[in-house]
């Protein structure tokens, strides 16, 4: 894939060259607890590695968080219950957001949902415009593990939250999802969005990558990520560049 293509004519700073992403979208997907955000916008993740701006970077959960403080002037705690009309208007605005790459450089969606939704845009011509360049990425992780990380993040703002109390909303929120995207888009009837073998109309795999997050550090879940997109030439580097992470 050439360097000089049209999402890297957008994402380069002619101050200070840096690896950029040479697709239009990059989404990042997986359960609570596979570590999504800090692999996204942590102090090791790849935004900062790709110097991707935040104004490019769509983030379902802290969109709805960010309109229920709007709405309400109170933080969301742990999993709140959302209508499948809130989850439809998220969705629609992260679809707008996917679309808009080819006109503002390369974006960032990360959502339960964002892998299949941008995949179903790979056909689609906007206004006219070239089909969007498209990698998908799904964090996986054994669901022990995912409690414990979403107690220890979670506790912070809930000093009475329990171990046992995490692994039932977790449990509960599994099955309520799935019960609600169906509802929501009856193409999802007999599939699993999050299915790491899940294909789509044309048998391709949805996931580009799928990553085991259980037993790795952030850095190095970020660093695994990385080096795949550079040996698929979804990444353009400067000269003298190195693989991530340093050895």
């Amino acid at each position: 894939m050439s360097t000089e293509s049209q999402t890297g004519q957008h994402d380069r700073d002619p101050q200070k060259e840096g690896p950029r992403l040479l697709v239009d979208v990059f989404t990042l997907t997986g359960h609570p607890g596979t570590g999504k955000t800090a692999t996204l916008i942590g102090r090791d993740g790849l935004a900062p590695l790709l110097h991707i701006p935040k104004a490019r970077i769509f983030q379902a959960g802290e969109e709805f968080r960010r309109e229920r403080r709007r709405s309400t002037g109170k933080e969301v705690l742990g999993f709140a219950v959302r209508s499948i009309h809130v989850d439809r208007e998220l969705d629609s605005r992260m679809t707008e957001f996917m679309k808009n790459s080819l006109d503002t450089g390369t974006v960032i969606a990360e959502g339960r949902l964002a892998g299949w939704i941008a995949k179903k845009l790979i056909k689609e011509e906007t206004e006219g415009k070239k089909p969007l360049r498209i990698v998908s990425i799904l964090l996986e992780a054994e669901e022990e593990i995912r409690v414990r990380r979403v107690l220890r993040r979670d506790i912070r703002r809930n000093p009475s939250l329990t171990i046992e109390e995490v692994r039932k909303q977790i449990t509960e929120r599994a099955v309520k999802d799935l019960e609600q995207w169906r509802s929501a888009y009856p193409e999802l009837a007999d599939i699993d969005p999050l299915d790491p073998n899940l294909v789509d109309l044309n048998k391709k795999r949805v996931y580009d990558l799928v990553v085991d997050t259980g037993p790795l550090e952030i850095p190095e879940v970020a660093g695994t990520i990385y080096n795949f997109l550079i040996d698929k030439d979804f990444v353009g580097l400067p000269p003298q560049a190195q693989i991530y992470p340093d050895p």
